[in-house]
């Protein structure tokens, strides 16, 4: 065998080595720093954390099912319109408005909030982690931690730059392209940002302050916010002739 031969599998073992090595386990600091306090702090903390994230779940999922409901309307009836209206520019217009209305919807699922469905999640644990008050307390407040940092999301800049970006394409679109289109531009740019934005700016906070009034109760420990089990998923399963989308 040629020194070139020895070398090249040299090489390549060493580029495969990553792939064989096994896994190390982690543990998870916000147990290890909540095993220092006793069962009689660890149970209040712990039913403390399950009302605030139930408190949390209620309002994330009346914003986030009262949009979807709002928009859906107006993907519909835009669309309706759209496809009735004989006049070019009010067509165009309708199919704007649809994009729009399209686009807030799928918003609100990319990905859907946390705590929206919390205890689904919750209810995945298993028995010995519902028993445990550290476990159940860990998990719980993992799910407030990755809600906080959702809604802060919702209201990033780049969101209202690219609400604020779609809504001036939409009204410049229909104000160069058509003749005596001042008003109908005016109105869908404005009324898709103004909607938009309502829908941007009324989105859920009360996951961040349920940590801060944990925090002023006496929870002081780190999530560890690399646990993989509580990773934002959609699963997709068949149900009779349909679809079921599960989060």
């Amino acid at each position: 065998m040629s020194h070139r031969s020895i070398a090249l599998g040299a090489a390549l073992l060493l580029a495969l080595a990553p792939l064989g090595a096994l896994p190390r386990a982690h543990a998870d600091p916000s147990l290890e720093c909540l095993a220092g306090l006793d069962a009689a702090t660890l149970e209040r903390l712990a039913a403390r954390a399950d009302a605030e994230l139930a408190a949390s779940q209620r309002r994330a999922r009346a914003w986030l099912f009262s949009w979807l409901a709002v928009n859906v309307a107006f993907l519909i009836g835009s669309t309706v319109y759209a496809a009735v209206e004989d006049s070019h520019l009010q067509r165009d217009a309708g199919i704007w408005s649809a994009a729009g209305s399209g686009a807030t919807a799928g918003l609100l699922f990319a990905p859907p909030l946390t705590t929206a469905f919390a205890s689904r999640r919750l209810a995945r644990l298993g028995g010995e982690e519902r028993a445990d008050p550290a476990s159940r307390l860990a998990r719980t407040v993992a799910l407030l931690e990755r809600g906080e940092r959702q809604e802060r999301d919702c209201r990033a800049p780049f969101i209202h730059v690219a609400n604020a970006s779609f809504s001036l394409a939409e009204g410049l679109y229909l104000g160069l392209r058509y003749e005596d289109s001042l008003v109908t531009a005016l109105a869908n740019g404005f009324g898709t940002f103004l909607i938009s934005e309502t829908q941007l700016v009324s989105s859920p906070r009360r996951a961040g302050r349920a940590l801060e009034r944990l925090r002023a109760d006496g929870y002081t420990c780190a999530v560890h916010a690399a646990n993989a089990r509580d990773t934002p998923r959609a699963y997709v399963e068949t149900v009779g002739f349909g679809v079921r989308v599960r989060f």
